[in-house]
């Protein structure tokens, strides 16, 4: 709390999921009332439906968030299999059995549908179905075998080694979160969560600030990484085990006095195979505290950086580009003019800057990388194209200091292009696309927030196909800011266009020295019933990060209440 106003710590948390309807989260709370001995809960927060207790969330003595961590901890297992007996596989020599179980998957309306799971020592064959990995194509399909660049025995299936498969106690370890009342205990109850690894973040009303990463990362053979298919009749190349948790990392008051954690790497030298981000959030998140720290951090400060749209990756690229290009565009004005303003690199939903360097960087990205398209053994190509994830931004940042880098060059022309080549072509097409794209040459009108749009599907009716079904329960589009790399995450892809894929799944503030000063938004609304007036009534809220008291108190939560439920035995 040495940063600030009150003297206590804060604690933000929006974690980042894929777009759904209803909202993932659950806002609730559970208090025992009086507490005693046998009851003693108090705690609100965030659950998901059917969890039994609080995933993020406070106490009245400390809080807590999380974040991905993102370590790969699944490997597929080829499995050699007996001819004679496709339930046995081999394993150093020896034939063994697999385990089999029978599931009976009720259906309305039709007979159940039945299947057998078979399993190794590794995890269940993932092989026996037709998806994802296809061992028997039909006419004009290929198969794992056709594609895979691997020598594959004669007999085999693909198992599937997984933590999540595992038996765990991740729940066990969330209910202790909902009880700890201090760092030991809050650590123990982390060393109980399996699956998902994550970056927990704590704070407490004493003053302590701390990161925990949780979670079982499986212990690879030598020279296993975890990136290709293993052979599985030799134990040699088994799992070792997990980390060790003390191994895991940890730290507990900082000498900064403040925490990151946006889904970097969070281990100096990374010694698991790990697909974390490369920190343009959470260098955007330094940037915004580093500012903030000269005075006093407030909640409301916190409120405002979780909607900061500050990109990194036009920061970091756009320099480059205005020194390497000679050509009159009207791209390219706008980026300068946007690159000096007092909202420069921010993708505001607003900027028509913002829209500009959109434009052109995914089609810098196609017209450079396009062409990196290999074959599998069956012939089919697979484009090796890659994302819009910021270690594509860090590939370029690495090119444009070369500006004869071999991946300049077009292979499809006779000339040899460099750098500024790519780059005035870029410009060139965005110049046509933009324009395209909105419909309109009034540049005025190119505004982000109308492609970089958000709509809500549910996950059944809303993709259903039947316009007026998404009508009633989807919601969107809706304009937003934001980008993949601010802080404001609201991804989006090199595909077809620039709606948002990911995003704040909710958004929370916890102030410390008053739990009733903290606040929190969802992005659609608290119920799940496409009539309710709480379906959607915080959509426009969670646009401009409009929160709403996150109240923990009984007197203010009864004397703000609007309606009540009893439920009764």
């Amino acid at each position: 709390g040495e940063h600030t106003e009150t003297g206590f710590p804060l604690l933000a948390n929006d974690p980042h999921l894929s777009v759904q309807l209803p909202a993932i989260w659950y806002e609730n709370g559970l208090h025992c009332f009086p507490k005693y001995r046998d009851c003693n809960l108090d705690v609100v927060g965030f659950s998901f439906a059917g969890s039994p207790y609080i995933v993020i969330g406070h106490n009245s003595d400390i809080a807590w968030g999380f974040t991905n961590m993102g370590p790969d901890v699944q490997d597929l297992f080829i499995e050699k299999t007996n001819p004679s007996n496709p339930n046995q596989y081999e394993v150093d020599g020896e034939w063994l059995e697999m385990d089999r179980v029978t599931e009976i998957i009720e259906v309305a309306g039709q007979e159940p549908v039945v299947i057998e799971v078979r399993s190794t020592k590794h995890g269940p064959i993932v092989s026996d179905r037709s998806y994802p990995i296809n061992l028997n194509p039909e006419d004009g399909e290929s198969s794992f075998a056709d594609e895979a660049k691997l020598s594959l025995p004669n007999n085999f299936s693909v198992s599937l080694s997984w933590p999540a498969l595992m038996p765990g106690t991740t729940f066990v370890g969330i209910r202790d979160f909902n009880y700890a009342s201090n760092w030991d205990e809050f650590r123990e109850a982390s060393r109980l969560f399996d699956v998902p690894a994550q970056n927990l973040l704590y704070a407490d009303v004493d003053g302590n600030i701390a990161y925990q990463s949780p979670g079982k990362l499986p212990i690879r053979a030598e020279r296993q990484l975890g990136d290709f298919p293993i052979e599985g009749w030799l134990s040699e190349n088994d799992w070792r085990g997990f980390v060790p948790f003390e191994d895991l990392p940890y730290t507990f008051n900082p000498t900064k006095g403040y925490i990151i954690t946006a889904n970097q790497s969070v281990h100096p030298e990374q010694p698991w195979p790990n697909y974390y981000a490369r920190g343009y959030r959470a260098e955007a998140i330094e940037r915004v505290i580093e500012q903030y720290i000269q005075n006093k951090i407030s909640v409301d400060d916190m409120e405002a950086m979780q909607i900061n749209n500050y990109d990194f990756s036009a920061a970091y690229i756009l320099p480059y580009v205005f020194n390497n290009v000679y050509i009159d565009s009207q791209v390219l004005t706008l980026m300068k003019e946007w690159s000096i303003s007092e909202t420069k690199y921010e993708m505001n939903i607003d900027s028509v800057g913002a829209s500009a360097w959109a434009v052109f960087y995914k089609t810098l990205a196609s017209q450079t990388f396009e062409e990196l398209v290999v074959e599998d053994n069956a012939g089919n190509e697979i484009s090796l194209q890659p994302g819009n994830s910021d270690s594509t931004a860090e590939v370029f940042r690495v090119m444009l200091k070369d500006p004869n880098h071999i991946l300049w060059d077009d292979v499809n022309t006779p000339n040899k292009e460099n750098l500024t080549d790519i780059l005035e072509r870029s410009l060139s097409l965005s110049d046509g696309y933009i324009v395209d794209i909105f419909g309109t040459d009034k540049s005025s009108d190119w505004t982000w927030g109308k492609i970089h749009t958000i709509t809500y599907p549910t996950n059944f009716l809303g993709e259903a196909g039947i316009s007026i079904l998404t009508s009633l329960v989807n919601i969107g589009p809706v304009e937003a800011g934001g980008s993949s790399f601010s802080i404001n995450s609201t991804d989006w892809g090199f595909g077809d266009d620039f709606t948002i894929g990911s995003y704040p799944s909710m958004r929370m503030v916890i102030d410390l020295g008053n739990f009733d000063n903290s606040r929190t938004v969802l992005p659609s609304g608290q119920s799940g019933h496409a009539t309710s007036k709480y379906y959607d009534d915080q959509v426009d809220s969670w646009i401009s990060n409009t929160m709403y008291p996150l109240y923990f108190g009984r007197e203010i939560i009864e004397l703000s209440q609007k309606n009540v439920m009893y439920l009764r035995p």
